[in-house]
């Protein structure tokens, strides 16, 4: 009875003692693998660099605006008429009571399109002097406004003013010093327009041009005044022994204008367009000449009015 009961309880021990191992062998072996699948969750991972791409439109985004933004601007710089919805200037009539001419004086003045709203904007000045036997509506009649308006539109020229004087019938004396017409512009009408509107009221941003005897009055007026013009034109000049007018080329090219002579190739003119451009040359002077087909009349200076206005602003 003892030696069974010895038995019972070795059988007993030997029982719990593989109990013990079973469960933790196989929990072991059963951990292992379940703890295996956590690598899997590198799926984690994987959202990261998903993320990125989609985040890579928003850097796209940003220079697609950037050459949408450019092309607005530069239209927008062309021609100052489109900010303001005008397209064209105005032409005014103006008087001014000179002690120089003994009257009251009545000039013209263009005023390009958005000059009344651009308040703070200062413009150049181009002073026009029309034929004899004309008076200051001269230069409109042959068409500047049009061809300034136009210009101005294209973003070709920039905007500036045209100050049309009246100067009688032949501007008067040409003796005395200076001549009356000459103190007139220079000491009345100048300094009258700066003060009146916003120019550019310096000889770099200051021109004068002329047609026919107002072409010579404008070399003249140039060569006295050194000091007061940038730029002078002189379109079929009625200079030479037509009337005895004959330029200073050494005044006339004192401080280094540029200066600008046409003629048409049919103009009695065209000789005495011919020596002052020689006597420019020979005077150091820069120059343009040029020989158009043509007479002298309305139409050939209405043919070359873009010419002149570009040649008037081309260092503005």
């Amino acid at each position: 009875m003892a030696s069974w009961r010895k038995q019972q309880l070795l059988a007993l021990i030997a029982l719990l003692s593989c109990a013990g191992c079973g469960p933790s062998g196989g929990a072991a072996a059963t951990l292992a693998p379940t703890a295996l699948p956590r690598p899997t969750a590198t799926p984690d991972p994987t959202a990261t660099p998903t993320a990125v791409p989609t985040a890579t439109p928003d850097p796209t985004a940003t220079p697609t605006a950037v050459p949408t933004a450019t092309p607005t601007t530069t239209p927008t710089a062309s021609p100052t008429a489109i900010d303001c919805g005008e397209q064209h200037g105005k032409i005014d009539r103006k008087q001014l009571r000179s002690r120089s001419m003994g009257r009251i004086e009545t000039y013209r003045i263009y005023t390009p399109a958005c000059y009344s709203r651009l308040a703070v904007r200062r413009y150049p000045v181009v002073y026009l002097l029309h034929g004899g036997e004309h008076n200051e509506e001269h230069w409109d009649d042959v068409g500047v406004d049009d061809a300034a308006d136009a210009l101005i539109a294209g973003s070709h020229i920039p905007p500036l003013l045209i100050v049309l004087p009246d100067g009688g019938q032949d501007f008067g004396p040409l003796g005395g010093s200076p001549p009356p017409f000459a103190r007139y512009l220079h000491d009345e009408l100048i300094p009258h327009i700066d003060a009146s509107y916003r120019t550019v009221a310096d000889r770099a941003d200051r021109a004068i041009g002329g047609i026919s005897y107002g072409a010579a009055w404008a070399l003249l007026l140039a060569a006295r005044y050194p000091d007061s013009f940038g730029a002078i034109g002189a379109h079929s000049p009625a200079i030479g022994a037509f009337n005895g007018i004959y330029p200073d080329a050494q005044a006339l090219c004192a401080k280094q204008p540029r200066v600008y002579v046409d003629v048409g190739d049919q103009d009695g003119l065209r000789r005495p367009a011919t020596n002052l451009h020689a006597a420019l040359d020979q005077a150091g002077c820069p120059n343009e000449f040029h020989v158009y087909p043509g007479r002298h009349i309305e139409s050939y200076w209405n043919r070359h009015l873009e010419d002149y206005l570009r040649f008037y602003t081309r260092e503005w």
